[in-house]
């Protein structure tokens, strides 16, 4: 079978044509500014940092938390986290909206949160540290940069061998808000009622050698979550905070952050 001629007139025309639907396209990307998505590839996706490895730590350097430690166990969901899920999905009911003065308590809820984010270094004491510790870590505001909370812990990060900045960060992703208050305008504001040395940890510091300064502190407390819609809920808080405060450094620093008693994470 003998295949028509393609008229050398009809060459000509398609590949004006084309050339002109190029062309269409490149100014397309340029005026609404994608022309680095295509030149870059994915470039244009943000990256979150909680996916990036982790730097280690140099081998056979412990740190207060490893000293400490005998065992670990698996960490459940958070009762604030579980409150706060329910408390969104739950049905509404007329009954159960906000009053006036539920109102005011999430707007106050919401200055102890913002006010809640303040500068940790310079302190001297380990139970105000770990007190202003918690506060910072277990409140939270709409509208939280969760990495300038970050920073503002990991500005008093003990350095090895005290400490561990890379375990400390991974610490601080497991107090990060669930999507449920993050983006649904929700608070969470951390009021704490005992901060106390960890019993458990404190016949052990000295028998491990830690530098005086030392120290296991388990803080707990009740956390206000507020959620538009519902009436804010408290649920009940403990934490556990290892570092040394001076002598051993210049100021008080964090080792771990644990979401539960310091025996509770590192006892058997």
């Amino acid at each position: 079978m003998r295949l028509l001629p393609f008229p050398r007139r009809h060459r000509v025309l398609w590949i004006i044509c084309a050339i002109w639907g190029v062309s269409a396209w490149g100014f397309w990307l340029v005026s609404t500014g994608r022309t680095t998505d295509y030149a870059n590839g994915y470039a244009h996706i943000p990256i979150s940092r909680s996916a990036l490895p982790p730097a280690s730590r140099a081998p056979g350097v412990p740190d207060v938390a490893e000293l400490l430690l005998t065992s670990s166990a698996g960490v459940p969901r958070s009762s604030a986290t579980a409150t706060a899920a329910e408390v969104a999905t739950s049905v509404s009911d007329p009954a159960a909206a906000p009053t006036a003065s539920a109102r005011s308590a999430d707007k106050a809820a919401l200055t102890v949160a913002v006010s809640s984010q303040a500068d940790l270094t310079g302190m001297a004491d380990p139970l105000v540290f770990a007190r202003a510790a918690a506060g910072t870590v277990l409140s939270y505001a709409p509208g939280t940069d969760l990495g300038a909370r970050a920073d503002v812990v990991m500005a008093v990060a003990a350095l090895p061998p005290i400490g561990s900045p890379a375990e400390l960060s991974a610490d601080l992703r497991r107090f990060d808000p669930d999507p449920v208050t993050r983006y649904g305008g929700g608070a969470r504001t951390f009021v704490a009622d005992s901060v106390e040395p960890s019993r458990w940890a404190a016949g052990r510091l000295d028998r491990l050698g830690l530098p005086a300064g030392s120290f296991a502190i388990d803080v707990t407390g009740s956390q206000l979550i507020a959620l538009p819609g519902h009436a804010p809920v408290s649920v009940s808080v403990t934490v556990g905070i290892t570092g040394a405060c001076p002598p051993a450094v210049a100021q008080c620093e964090i080792d771990r952050i644990f979401p539960r008693t310091v025996a509770q994470e590192l006892g058997s």
